[in-house]
Order: C-alpha cells, then structure tokens, then sequence
C-alpha cells in the first residue's frame, strides 16, 4: 500500500518499521532511521540473522527508536488497526521530515488516513506497507533484527532489565489520551 505525495528517495529520509511477537503481549515495535539510498534498494532476498549481536553493530552507525505496547495498551486501544496508527504516528512525529517510511506488513487503508489525520498539519511521509518487507529491504531487516534482539532481552529472565536501561533513551512511551478518539468506550 502506497500512501503521500512525495516521491521515494526526494529528501532522502528513510524510516524502517517492524515488530517483534506480533498478536501477543508484548509487541516492540522498531523504527530504523536512514540516509542511505542503498538501504531502501529492493533485493530479492535478504537473510534473517538470529545472532545475539550488539545493537549498535547491527545498526552501523543507523538511528533508532523503539515502542514497548503492554497488553494493558493493546486492552485500551483494542483493534490492531489502532495499534499501528500509534506506533506510526509516534515514529513519524519523532523522526520528522521523512521521505518515506518502509513498513514489513500490509497496512490497512485505514491506518494511512488516521496517521494523515493524527499529524496534521505537518505533511505525511510515502508510507509503503508490503509483505515480507524485512526479506527486501535493508532498513526493514535492519528493524527486524533489532525487534528481535530487544524482544529477546526484554522477555529473558534476569537481562529484561539491563537491556532496557542500555536503550531507555531510544524508547518512545505514546501518550494514549492523544489518541482517545481512537478508543471506543463503552457506556
């Protein structure tokens, strides 16, 4: 699904989105931040590496962030749909000015408007959801990998903490009542 009006590659600012323990709790979502034009380059077929490497080696130099959704939070927002319009929306506002956002997944219509709604009035970046984006594209992998390495750490008994304190400073904590008319509420 391809969504915005800029074309990729225009100002050369690239956001890679993929999860970790998708449908459970909890899912970590990461946001990779590039400048390289080879990083989005579709290739037909990247490896996915499970190696236990240090963050900083796998990024090479790359931007991160990352988003931690309790299933407390996933309760709250409900549907999937909501989910990603607030890890979207979160990574977009925090990297600004994108050219384009990767994201391993389709991505329903639905969650394209509501970003576009969400950042008003600052333009949205292409956002290009596809299937097996973490096995095309290098900036995506890159994400996987990264989602995976955190996911791992996070749920390891006795390292959940050290992890976390290593990269606090990366860690996007959405303010939900942003997005409370995202929230159904029952009467």
């Amino acid at each position: 699904m391809f969504r915005g009006k800029k074309r990729v590659g225009e100002r050369g600012r690239f956001l890679g989105i993929d999860e970790s323990n998708h449908g459970k709790s909890p899912e970590i979502y990461v946001a990779v931040f590039s400048t390289k034009k080879k990083d989005i380059e579709d290739k037909l077929h990247i490896e996915k590496s499970r190696k236990n490497k240090n963050i900083c080696d796998i990024l090479c130099g790359r931007d991160f962030r990352y988003i931690i959704i309790p299933r407390e939070h996933k309760e709250i927002l409900g549907s999937g749909t909501n989910i990603m319009t607030v890890v979207f929306t979160e990574f977009i506002k925090y990297f600004k000015d994108l050219d384009s956002v990767f994201i391993d997944g389709n991505v329903p219509f639905g969650v394209l408007i509501n970003v576009e709604n969400f950042l008003y009035p600052r333009s949205c970046p292409k956002l290009i959801g596809i299937p097996k984006a973490d096995s095309k594209y290098p900036i995506v992998n890159i994400a996987d990998r990264v989602a995976n390495l955190l996911f791992r750490h996070h749920t390891q008994e006795g390292s959940k903490n050290k992890i976390v304190g290593q990269y606090l400073e990366h860690l996007i904590t959405p303010r939900l009542e942003d997005y409370a008319n995202l929230i159904e509420v029952e009467d």
